[in-house]
């Protein structure tokens, strides 16, 4: 068996088991909940799924406010661990089930968490994989990082900019040991902008109709705007900074 094939083997292996976990979790913490509401509760990959979970949990959560509480974080972190589609719809969620400021102290911790374990996972697993599956994307960010002069306002653009894929980002840092301390606040600042697109959105989400409610071209057109700043203020500072020479 091929090295790259050992790690998705291990992988695979991780992710069952996480799985099975989650899983546990979520039955023991919503045991109580009543039979019809049960047929509701799937993994929110969609905004009708999350309308038709966020009506169950709502009736739920009046009386078993913890319980959810776990449940949440059991399945956000999940998906957010393994880079499974879903967690923006889940900031959604949560900001229908629990409120704004909640919402996002929530979305923005667990998204951060999920970053740190996905560079670890990529460390610990995955680096034969990855150079197996993305040679030349890994080549191109590690080239990008070697040109940085501030490694956390580098990360930090990346991630606000719409169309970077957050995944690879993590996974990539933790393939180039980058520094804990400028990977764990980039990961957090990354996220604060669609985490409060999503939490706000949860609060207004029975009259939402698709994502393009949250995610407008002017949004996208701030935050595009938002990442190159990040990316041509050090170059700027760099030229005309008097001590850098």
């Amino acid at each position: 068996m091929r090295g790259w094939q050992l790690d998705l083997l291990k992988l695979g292996g991780l992710l069952v088991v996480s799985s099975i976990i989650v899983y546990g979790v979520i039955i023991i913490s919503l045991w109580p909940m009543p039979d019809d509401d049960w047929e509701k509760l799937t993994v929110p990959t969609n905004l009708d799924r999350a309308k038709d979970l966020r009506n169950a949990l709502r009736r739920f959560q009046d009386e078993h406010f913890l319980r959810l509480l776990v449940c949440f974080t059991a399945l956000y972190l999940f998906m957010q661990s393994f880079a499974i589609p879903g967690t923006g719809i889940a900031n959604v969620l949560g900001g229908a089930l629990f409120g704004f400021p909640i919402a996002v102290a929530l979305g923005i911790t667990y998204c951060t968490i999920g970053a740190v374990i996905i560079y670890h996972l990529s460390y610990w697993y995955c680096q034969k994989a990855v150079e197996h599956y993305f040679p030349e994307r890994l080549a191109k960010f590690r080239e990008l990082i070697k040109q940085s002069d501030n490694l956390l306002l580098r990360l930090t653009s990346l991630r606000i900019f719409p169309f970077t894929p957050h995944w690879f980002v993590s996974i990539a840092c933790g393939q180039l040991h980058a520094p804990m301390i400028s990977f764990i606040p980039s990961s957090f600042a990354g996220q604060i902008p669609y985490t409060l697109m999503g939490c706000h959105a949860g609060t207004i989400l029975k009259d939402m109709e698709s994502m393009d409610d949250v995610m407008k071209p002017e949004i996208l057109f701030f935050l595009t705007i938002a990442a190159l700043v990040g990316f041509v203020l050090p170059i700027l500072l760099k030229k005309y900074n008097p001590l850098s020479s």
